[in-house]
């Protein structure tokens, strides 16, 4: 059970060094060819991992890494992250739109069963875009209507 101020704290820290993520990546082993990816990462110099350790132990899941002076800790999967949204939500101040958002797009990834639903989303990740800095996007829902074309019926 994570307290109401553990929330509260968690959704502070989002808010100032964390990202919600949601990607279109290729997968081979799919079907449609395409995956909708959510993550959420928290983001520590690594001097100062033991609040990421505290954030992994009240949230649960999850993996830390260690990059040179930086330490993050990701959750990624629809589950996991809508969970995570869910409990930070009401505290969350800056991120807000982005959680907001991320739990729609999240709610219809879930439920891709064909080429018309997976380019809605990958049309909703496109317009997320907008709510973050993102410097290394590299698929488009452009990009999955014109590969899903290629793909037989």
């Amino acid at each position: 059970m994570i307290t109401k101020l553990e929330r509260a704290y968690i959704a502070g820290f989002l808010d100032g060094d964390g990202s919600i993520i949601l990607q279109i990546v290729r997968r081979a082993d799919y079907r449609l060819k395409f995956q909708i990816r959510a993550s959420v990462c928290f983001y520590q110099r690594r001097s100062g991992v033991k609040v990421l350790d505290w954030i992994k132990g009240r949230v649960g899941g999850g993996y830390i890494r260690h990059r040179g002076v930086m330490a993050d800790y990701a959750v990624v999967g629809y589950t996991a992250v809508n969970r995570l949204l869910k409990l930070v939500e009401p505290y969350v101040v800056a991120k807000s739109p982005q959680v907001d958002a991320a739990l729609k797009i999240i709610s219809k990834a879930q439920r891709i069963e064909d080429r018309s639903q997976l380019v809605a989303v990958a049309k909703m990740v496109d317009s997320y875009v907008t709510l973050n800095y993102s410097k290394r996007r590299l698929i488009t829902a452009r990009e999955v209507t014109e590969q899903l074309g290629s793909l037989p019926s």
